[in-house]
């Protein structure tokens, strides 16, 4: 497996020039790309933070507050530049992945229990849909602003749990409203409808007095290939034989000694002359049209 958090120090190209990506030490990262390199799925988007799509893991003991330094380019509009970065090391190990995260299906396992039936003794099993633990049922309580809980039992049909069966036939009384008496609610189908996202998903109980209905939140999260600004990947130091210029569309490539420059006048300056013009013509077809 490809180790992508710990920085490398890449081989220069078999070429006269390439891309800026050819210098960078550590890997871009995508949601996919995390989760087959470390078992899990990336952290969920923190809109309140700029997009970050590299992690450097390799950085041991050092405090959470402690500056981690490091080079990138960019461009000033006209030049390519070396600029330094200064992070912390929280957020150096961290990544802020773009791209929809998935949340655990809820799944309720098989109950271990059974009803008898008085009449015939046959039994039947539980619906795992319908069960749920005193704990959930005490956080259903407190979420919907319920005034009470309690378990289903029958006057003559014969609940038998396992041993190590902690899930019950809870109920939860809505609080109602002046107008209208709560009524009494499974836990387990609340539940069901709650994680019907998945678990942990983002939303809310709408109408938890008398009708509750689960609202999911739509995701803010950006599309695993938005193009908002993110935090530059560190790149490794520009070798001696190596020059970085602007080419067509701003895009940064690296130039070996010689290499783009003819007798036309130089391919570097003609990537230059090429970029002017073109951003001159953009500049027109863009400018506000205004009328009288």
């Amino acid at each position: 497996m490809i180790d992508l958090f710990t920085p490398k120090a890449p081989s220069q190209p078999d070429a006269a020039s390439y891309g800026m990506a050819e210098l960078q030490i550590l890997s871009r990262l995508n949601r996919s790309m995390y989760m087959a390199n470390v078992g899990k799925q990336a952290p969920i988007w923190n809109k309140a933070l700029v997009l970050k799509r590299w992690a450097d893991r390799t950085l041991g003991d050092r405090q959470p507050n402690d500056a981690y330094r490091y080079i990138y380019l960019m461009s000033d509009g006209t030049n390519v530049i070396v600029k330094e970065n200064v992070i912390t090391v929280a957020e150096a190990i961290s990544v802020n992945l773009p791209g929809k995260y998935s949340w655990l299906k809820w799944v309720p396992e098989v109950v271990d229990g059974y009803v008898k039936s008085p009449y015939d003794g046959s039994v039947t099993a539980i619906n795992p849909n319908f069960v749920s633990t005193r704990l959930q049922a005490e956080e259903m309580k407190d979420e919907l602003g319920g005034v009470a809980i309690r378990e289903t039992t029958f006057a003559r049909f014969v609940l038998k749990w396992g041993l190590s069966e902690e899930r019950r036939l809870f109920n939860v009384k809505l609080r109602g409203t002046t107008n209208k008496e709560g009524k009494w609610n499974n836990v387990g189908l609340l539940l069901k409808m709650k994680y019907r996202q998945g678990v942990g998903a983002p939303g809310k109980f709408e109408s938890p007095a008398t009708e509750p209905r689960w609202i999911p939140k739509k995701s803010e999260a950006p599309d695993e290939y938005d193009l908002r600004p993110e935090v530059p990947i560190p790149v490794r130091a520009l070798l001696p034989n190596e020059s970085a210029r602007l080419g067509f569309g701003g895009i940064i490539t690296i130039f070996k000694d010689g290499a783009g420059e003819g007798s036309a006048g130089g391919g570097g300056e003609l990537l230059k002359k090429i970029d002017e013009t073109t951003r001159e013509i953009l500049t027109k077809v863009t400018a506000p049209v205004f009328s009288n």
